[in-house]
């Protein structure tokens, strides 16, 4: 059975969510602030999908998806709000969040990324098998033998996680992959990242085993062979 925690501070909209989403069969907790949340994700069994109002009171969704995603790589993040600029969006990607929908959603739809997301989510996963990036097709190779297409700038940051295995590569080498360095360079990077994990669950389902440690870089946690 799987479990979803819906971080709503309206009480109406949790409340029908909570009854539609039980209805479809999935475990709900709620919450209607960060704190709660936290608690829960310390017991068992576990989250394995946030629903995450953007506006919770004085809390920022934004602050709190970023923090989830960096303690709970593994939990997926649907953010709800009703703001729909680009910008925005890009904030929800950058945030950490699987999936962005704006206000007001249809039930039967949340419920449909809902449990795609946790299709994603429980496609097995092979850490210790290689990854191969192609310099020559700018394609990355999963294990499984899917080709995921690259632009210019993710086969550069691609590129130098895998010319230091295992090892975080600083920020301050990453923002040189892009042509204007400019003072937001690290969002920059945090929105690249976050584009190219969206683009390897769309096209093959599968997790890109990039980590982040914080206030230093990102290390490519997986196998990748150089081709």
């Amino acid at each position: 059975m799987s479990w979803v925690a819906l971080v709503e501070d309206e009480r109406d909209f949790r409340e029908s969510a909570r009854d539609f989403l039980v209805l479809q069969g999935l475990q709900v907790f709620e919450a209607s602030h960060a704190a709660q949340l936290a608690h829960r994700l310390t017991q068992s069994p576990p989250i394995q999908v946030v629903v995450l109002d953007i506006n919770l009171g004085e809390e920022i969704g934004f602050d709190i998806a970023t923090t989830l995603h960096h303690d709970h790589p593994d939990v997926g993040i649907i953010m709800l709000t009703g703001r729909d600029t680009t910008e925005d969006y890009l904030m929800g990607l950058s945030a950490g969040a699987d999936i962005y929908l704006a206000k007001p959603v249809d039930l039967r739809i949340l419920e449909a990324k809902i449990q795609a997301l946790l299709r994603r989510l429980h496609t097995p996963s092979t850490p210790h098998a290689s990854w191969t990036l192609n310099r020559n097709t700018w394609n990355l190779t999963t294990p499984d033998g899917d080709n995921i297409p690259l632009t210019a700038t993710e086969l550069a940051f691609l590129t130098m996680l895998a010319e230091s295995p295992g090892v975080p590569v600083a920020y301050a080498n990453i923002v040189t992959i892009f042509q204007d360095p400019s003072d937001n360079d690290i969002h920059r990077a945090s929105v690249l990242l976050n584009r190219l994990r969206q683009k390897v669950m769309n096209i093959c389902g599968a997790r890109l085993p990039v980590k982040s440690a914080r206030s230093v870089g990102y290390s490519f946690t997986g196998s990748l062979h150089l081709a």
